[in-house]
């Protein structure tokens, strides 16, 4: 039984990879290799993301972030599609409970979710609100620490 599970585990694995391998932007860039582990294990646990970042110092916001935003085809009303936003959402937040009784951060790197636009919620670390007010290297410190919390809620990812 076990063995079963884990294959049906690595089939969903390789079915997300070979999506999100095929996302692009509107510039027709891939997911960031930096960020693709996390996207691909939200993607294979049935949570759908939009959009996301490994982190850049020279522009965007400096940390690494996934969009989190159901898959909202057709034309159903707004308030239906918030709601299936907010499914998603809850979906990220059971996960990031399970990662967090078992993963010690210290507070500005831990994950949480952001409301953006629409009741999209954004997965980045809680600190991402002030690296404006930080110095460059302060800066550079920080999205290195950042980006190591994602890759880190990544491998969670893969093993659930």
């Amino acid at each position: 039984m076990a063995k079963q599970i884990n294959t049906a585990k690595q089939k969903a694995w390789k079915r997300a990879e070979a999506r999100v391998i095929q996302f692009a932007d509107k510039l027709g860039k891939g997911v960031d290799k930096g960020i693709r582990e996390t996207v691909v294990g939200l993607n294979a646990l049935g949570i759908n993301t939009s959009s996301s970042c490994e982190g850049h110092l020279n522009w965007g916001t400096g940390a690494p972030y996934i969009d989190i935003e159901a898959n909202n085809k057709g034309p159903a009303k707004l308030k239906k599609n918030v709601k299936r936003n907010q499914r998603e959402i809850q979906k990220v937040l059971l996960l990031l409970d399970k990662f967090y009784n078992n993963h010690k951060a210290p507070f500005d790197r831990r994950l949480t979710i952001q409301a953006w636009g629409w009741s999209i919620g954004r997965l980045e670390s809680q600190g991402v609100a002030v690296l404006d007010a930080l110095p460059k290297a302060a800066k550079a410190k920080k999205l290195k620490e950042y980006q190591k919390e994602m890759t880190s809620f990544g491998k969670f990812l893969k093993k659930q």
